[in-house]
């Protein structure tokens, strides 16, 4: 398959009729066996979703784009390999699959490396989708502008491939549960573009902070730079807020500097500068 018959059977009116018809000619488990391997996983009463039923409708929901209908494709093939039981007291087992996003990114970079069907900017670009996937799919609505702030950085550009996909990875036939996840996609994307929008504005540190962390720590020149170079690191990260009171920042100084011989020293010359006693005759 080359890509182009790749982007006929995806991009297609019924990508899930497509891809049935590829497993069923035995084509699927030799160009992607990562997939491969999810047909007849789940489902019934194994505990867990039939999963290459649920891969199918989430490659028909998403968004008509390449290679955002192949991350699709590949969002779940972590879990057959890391599928786990932990055992409850007087309780059905519960079934997890611990870190299946990082496996299941290695599986899809291994078969879109050995089939030769994408370049390898585009794996990249799939596999960025794949092991982010999670995090975004974890978001509550109760998370800080902080948090929110710090994964919209680490995302970058790539916010809105994520998310649309995090939005199609909805099977759930109740409409209660569907409209509970499809809500925290919407709020996270629109959080995301408030904090964009705001921090497009705001500087990162407020008017004056320099002048008084200069006067706690008694640094000056490229030394201070450094302080409030860190400062703001800290602001892009999500770890400060941005423009905050002087207070929030100047908190990351407990302690005031303790005045060295040549500071003593330069404040003495200062003074008599001052007061002329330096000037001569």
């Amino acid at each position: 398959m080359n890509r182009r018959e790749l982007d006929l059977l995806l991009l297609s009116i019924a990508p899930d009729v497509g891809l049935e018809a590829l497993q069923q000619s035995g084509e699927l488990a030799t160009l992607f066996p990562s997939v491969q391997a999810m047909v007849g996983f789940g489902g019934g009463d194994a505990g867990h979703k039939d999963l290459w039923g649920h891969t199918k409708q989430v490659v028909k929901q998403t968004r008509p784009e390449l290679l955002l209908r192949v991350a699709a494709l590949f969002h779940d093939v972590g879990k057959p390999a890391t599928i786990t039981r932990y055992r409850r007291a007087n309780k059905a087992d519960e079934i997890g699959f611990p870190q299946h996003e990082r496996v299941g990114a290695r599986l899809f970079q291994t078969d879109l490396r050995a089939s030769c069907v994408l370049s390898e900017d585009d794996i990249e670009y799939v596999y960025f989708i794949l092991l982010n996937l999670g995090r975004v799919e974890a978001y509550q609505e109760h998370w800080t502008d902080s948090a929110v702030r710090r994964l919209s950085l680490e995302l970058g550009f790539m916010a809105d491939a994520v998310l649309a996909v995090a939005e199609a990875d909805c099977t759930t036939s109740k409409p209660a549960k569907r409209a509970a996840q499809l809500r925290r996609v919407d709020d996270l994307r629109r959080r995301i573009g408030q904090l964009r929008t705001a921090d497009a504005v705001l500087p990162a540190l407020p008017k004056g902070l320099g002048t008084a962390v200069a006067a706690k720590t008694g640094l000056s020149g490229p030394e201070l730079g450094v302080v409030l170079g860190a400062l703001k690191a800290r602001v892009e990260a999500g770890e400060l807020p941005r423009n905050a009171a002087i207070e929030v920042y100047m908190s990351q100084f407990p302690h005031a500097a303790t005045p060295t011989p040549e500071d003593d020293a330069r404040t003495e010359f200062n003074n008599e500068l001052a007061r002329g006693e330096l000037l001569g005759d």
